[in-house]
């Protein structure tokens, strides 16, 4: 009985070894994702449909890209942390959906970094969310941006924007709206 679970033994250890040694490989070679799924960044968020977790990073893989995604104290797109009262530069806030969060490259080469890197007299503040629309982008100002005295809005429209927070849209957790009597209804969450 002893050998038989000597043996069992062994022959687990191999096999998580083989395992783990074949996973490495193919990882090297770019068959398997190294990170995990992008929608780790994203959580429903009771007053503005979604948003990301605050003071986190992700090592974030698909088949085509990893990335190394950071947000800071407030949740936002970016590696430094930000206060509500501004400094002495002058604040713009980029608003937008995936286009503008870029998910797919890593801390530093993101478009908030980018702009940040080009005008240094600014702070920029990168509020995007991936799978939001104008709806979404609405409340975020109202309940979020606006108490971070922000001077310009850089507000990025995608086309699908217009149809994120149709009533009829699948998403969960986002915010909906329809028209009656012209009038915007917001719907509940």
């Amino acid at each position: 009985m002893k050998k038989v679970i000597l043996n069992l033994t062994i022959y687990c250890f191999l096999s998580l070894l083989l395992l783990e040694l074949s996973s490495f490989i193919l990882i090297k070679l770019n068959y398997l994702p190294n990170g995990i799924t992008p929608r780790v960044t994203m959580i429903p968020h009771k007053d503005f449909g979604f948003w990301h977790h605050k003071n986190r990073s992700f090592r974030l893989a698909s088949e085509c890209w990893n990335s190394k995604v950071t947000y800071n104290n407030h949740g936002m797109r970016q590696t430094n942390n930000v206060e509500y009262k501004k400094n002495n530069k002058k604040r713009i806030a980029i608003i937008g959906d995936s286009m503008s969060e870029n998910l797919e490259v890593s801390d530093g080469k993101d478009f908030g970094s980018l702009v940040q890197k080009k005008l240094d007299n600014f702070e920029i503040l990168n509020f995007s969310v991936r799978s939001t629309g104008l709806g979404d982008h609405i409340e975020l100002y109202n309940k979020l941006i606006k108490k971070f005295e922000v001077d310009y809005i850089f507000l990025f429209v995608s086309d699908n924007d217009f149809e994120d927070n149709y009533y009829l849209s699948s998403r969960p957790s986002q915010n909906k709206y329809k028209i009656e009597n012209n009038k915007v209804i917001k719907l509940p969450i």
